[in-house]
């Protein structure tokens, strides 16, 4: 299975074929879909039930934050929303 590209998607999210595509067409080894949580317009109470992220300025993941409190999200600058 190693020696084949495949794709794992948690079956409570809804990817578009965009992000399906930009997936299977990256140069990278690994990757992940994530959002930015400006564009999603979700509140900060929303957000802080996601798993967030933090990636750096080539997009490379810096930090993955599952289990934070609430204050994390507004009181420190998180990149991405990951939905998985």
């Amino acid at each position: 299975m190693n020696s084949k590209t495949y794709i794992v998607c948690n079956s409570d999210n809804l990817y578009s074929e965009a992000a399906l595509r930009d997936l299977r067409s990256t140069d990278h080894a690994n990757a992940f879909v994530s959002y930015d949580r400006d564009v999603l317009q979700f509140s900060l109470e929303c957000i802080a039930q996601f798993t967030l992220v933090s990636l750096d300025e080539e997009g490379f993941l810096k930090n993955v934050l599952k289990n934070h409190r609430s204050r994390t999200v507004s009181s420190i600058k998180i990149d991405l929303a990951n939905l998985g």
